[in-house]
């Protein structure tokens, strides 16, 4: 009788664990390189607004996926430089991007607005936002920049 159970049991177990197997799925993908349009192969960061679009930050520029096609955006669309480092996405939609040399850049889903040029000669590393809609940006070596945008100011914190 046990060597009946055990049989059944291996048999249940196997029929089990093909049919798991035969469960496992294939995915697409899809690489986007210079080739398909993005402004640099060197990526920084990758955000997603909420719309959809994956923005991609390089070192050459910004460029933003919609599914199909890539569009590239650089200086001469209004960003306070081409090397992004650093990205965010806040609490209204707006995108805001960091730059190499310490700029930053706010994308309001219309246009883009510099809020700080790209002259602090230090990397942007990292933006967040608090709970009371202030913005910080956080440097390589020149500590915090605190941005309190509905009142258009703009201050360092070292």
């Amino acid at each position: 009788m046990t060597t009946r159970l055990v049989i059944s049991t291996m048999i249940a177990l196997w029929i089990l664990c093909g049919n798991a197997l035969a469960q496992v799925r294939k995915f697409a993908y899809q690489q986007l390189t210079e080739e398909q349009g993005l402004s640099q192969n060197f990526v920084y960061g990758l955000i997603q607004d909420e719309k959809g679009f994956l923005w991609i930050s390089t070192g050459a520029g910004l460029s933003r996926y919609d599914g199909y096609e890539v569009n590239r955006f650089s200086e001469h669309d209004s960003l306070s430089a081409n090397f992004i480092t650093a990205d965010f996405c806040a609490t209204s939609g707006s995108l805001l991007f960091g730059h190499n040399n310490g700029g930053l850049t706010l994308f309001d889903g219309l246009r883009f607005k510099k809020l700080l040029p790209d002259t602090l000669g230090n990397k942007i590393v990292s933006i967040t936002q608090s709970n009371d809609d202030f913005f910080w940006a956080a440097t390589q070596s020149r500590g915090l920049i605190f941005i309190d945008y509905a009142n258009a100011k703009i201050s360092h914190v070292f």
